[in-house]
């Protein structure tokens, strides 16, 4: 599959760039809506525990002088497991609606790769940054009434960062705003339907928080924060995708390594 493809070839260039490299370990607390008219469609929630997460990044520094540095990083995640699917079924003929449960299987990948402009002071660094990604979210609703939808675009991101030192312990954050280019859906019913989704854009967070040994190895926890605001589709043999927010919040065991 082409975002496999994509994985493994971002891993395979940012290894033979790379000037350090971090592996994260965790889960993913899901939290997708739809909505119409302001009242609420269905949701996806989950637990940290019921999607697991792998994400690695790799940095190469271009340029480091004066305490200017520039840097290229290559990041990949990978995120898979159940959702818990709240919704209703429609009468067709009387048009009530019907609450409804059941569970989704998941698969979200995410691949990046980031510019970092960065004054780096002994105590403390802050700096600039721009990405460009590409993000697939595929998803399978269970049960008698399920179907498959993927949805995917690349995307650009601009954020800054500050990160903070204090005898081997540091934290900080780095924040971007962040914007879809030509998202699209599929949804697999008897038919493929293609539907090209509205204005798509949100905000990602992360902050880290570790030790960082003399040697080089660094380990702590990453909380990140994801979300995205997807306007409705254009219409398609009279169906839409309606509105939608996604709020992904992500926990991870983080190890680092300086080469």
């Amino acid at each position: 599959k082409i975002d496999r493809v994509f994985l493994i070839g971002t891993i395979a260039i940012s290894l033979a760039l790379s000037k350090s490299l971090n592996v994260g370990i965790g889960g993913v607390s899901f939290d997708y809506r739809e909505y119409s008219d302001g009242f609420e469609l269905d949701s996806e929630s989950s637990s940290y525990s019921d999607i697991g997460l792998i994400k690695i990044s790799y940095n190469s520094i271009l340029k480091d002088k004066n305490q200017k540095k520039s840097s290229l990083s290559f990041i990949g995640s990978y995120a898979e497991g159940d959702s818990e699917y709240e919704g209703y079924l429609q009468n067709l003929k009387t048009g009530e609606l019907t609450p409804y449960k059941s569970s989704s299987d998941n698969r979200v990948v995410n691949l990046q790769i980031r510019y970092i402009l960065e004054y780096d002071a002994n105590s403390y660094s802050a700096g600039v940054f721009a990405s460009g990604g590409y993000r697939d979210w595929a998803r399978d609703l269970k049960g008698i009434y399920g179907y498959k939808e993927r949805y995917y675009w690349p995307y650009f991101q601009a954020g800054i960062m500050g990160h903070w030192y204090e005898k081997g312990f540091f934290t900080g954050f780095d924040i971007a705003y962040q914007r879809a280019i030509n998202p699209r859906m599929h949804a697999y019913l008897q038919n493929r339907f293609d539907f090209d989704l509205g204005t798509t854009y949100g905000l990602n967070l992360v902050v880290p928080i570790g030790y960082k040994y003399k040697n080089g190895l660094s380990i702590g926890v990453n909380y990140e924060y994801d979300a995205w605001n997807i306007d409705h589709s254009n219409v398609v043999d009279g169906f839409i995708e309606p509105d939608s927010k996604t709020k992904n919040k992500s926990i991870y065991l983080n190890i680092g390594y300086e080469f």
